[in-house]
């Protein structure tokens, strides 16, 4: 059995930038998700400034900035006529990075490079619920904190 302080469910950004900084706390992270490989359609494009920074602070952020592409602003048309309203542009000064536009799945694969980097494990391909076993976590296994090496596991 591998004892973890915490499980990560969801290997998204989101979970593997929690199971990054958990780790780099001291903390004994897993994270799990149901897909069995990151998916290759766009869910998220913007990456803010404060998530540079964080990036920065990682490690990862001139991977990032290599990978996307300056966002200068944003404008709305409707009929041929652009909406003010729904339209910005972006400063360019004053913050230390920009926005950013990277797709979902390039962050998460800089985001996975960072976790392996930190040899840390990412389980694809299951799932954990309330607590209990569900159908595509492995025979035995439960959310409560402990769990088996699972059979999908690989070091990122």
């Amino acid at each position: 059995m591998e004892d973890v302080d915490v499980l990560i469910v969801g290997a998204g950004p989101v979970g593997l930038l929690l199971g990054t900084e958990l780790q780099r706390d001291g903390i004994t992270v897993s994270v799990i998700d149901r897909m069995p490989a990151r998916g290759f359609f766009c869910k998220a494009l913007g990456v803010t400034p404060r998530t540079l920074e964080i990036f920065d602070n990682l490690g990862i952020v001139d991977r990032a900035i290599e990978a996307g592409v300056w966002l200068t602003g944003v404008e709305t048309w409707v009929d041929a006529t652009i909406v003010p309203a729904r339209s910005m542009h972006m400063p360019e000064h004053g913050l230390p990075y920009g926005s950013l536009s990277l797709a979902q799945y390039e962050t998460e694969r800089l985001l996975e490079a960072a976790f392996a980097e930190r040899e840390l494990w990412l389980h694809t391909g299951q799932l954990f619920r309330n607590g209990g076993r569900d159908r595509s976590a492995p025979d035995g296994a439960s959310g409560r904190g402990t769990h088996p090496a699972l059979p999908m596991a690989r070091r990122v």
